[in-house]
């Protein structure tokens, strides 16, 4: 069942989603459901049964969690998004059935969006070098207060950046199989020209 109302925008982690998402948001004045946001609440209502991944993931140590070897982790990402997108795919449904939505965050995989695209020109994937990847964490206080909590911050840094990295190449290996668009974009490429990029891509630009 697509749905011609959702304009889908995926990728990795610090992709410049979010950011974008607003950008887009404000100049066309279409509603953002930023999935992080909801984070909260949709793992306040998970169980072992239903939502086996998330509620390991849960319930580990920050040793446990990051101090994996790094298929684990990557299995283990895949696997919690994949649990988080049924969690909210049916607000989706109910908020774009009438009006267009832009939907950001990690967990839309290209393989799990692809029963509800309308078409190609609605989904696009943003990521970022990894360079620029661990620039950008190494600068959040969130994730250097988490790291904290480890019994090897270094370590555990680094296989979260990995990890992080390996999603990446999970999410374009989709698009190339699905025909979706994919953008890397380095530091030279502002908020404003990756957002006017994914305007044009979305055919807002010409008032879709």
């Amino acid at each position: 069942m697509s749905v011609d109302h959702l304009f889908w925008l995926g990728g990795s982690p610090c992709g410049g989603k979010s950011s974008v998402a607003d950008w887009l948001s404000h100049h066309f004045h279409i509603p953002v459901y930023h999935i992080d946001a909801h984070i909260d609440r949709h793992l306040a209502i998970i169980t072992p049964q239903a939502q086996p991944a998330l509620h390991r993931w849960q319930a580990r140590t920050w040793d446990e969690r990051w101090l994996q070897p790094l298929d684990q982790l990557l299995q283990d990402a895949i696997d919690c998004y994949t649990e988080h997108f049924y969690l909210f795919l049916p607000e989706l449904l109910e908020l774009a059935d009438t009006k267009p939505l832009i939907v950001e965050g990690n967990p839309l995989l290209p393989a799990l969006i692809q029963p509800y695209l309308s078409h190609p020109s609605r989904a696009i994937y943003l990521a970022a070098p990894p360079d620029l990847l661990r620039q950008y964490y190494s600068q959040r206080d969130w994730a250097v207060t988490v790291l904290k909590q480890s019994s090897d911050p270094e370590q555990a840094f680094n296989n979260w950046m990995e990890r992080d990295i390996a999603f990446a190449r999970h999410v374009e290996a989709q698009c190339r199989q699905y025909h979706l668009r994919y953008l890397v974009s380095d530091e030279s490429l502002s908020i404003e020209s990756k957002a006017k990029e994914v305007a044009e891509h979305f055919g807002l630009d010409s008032g879709l």
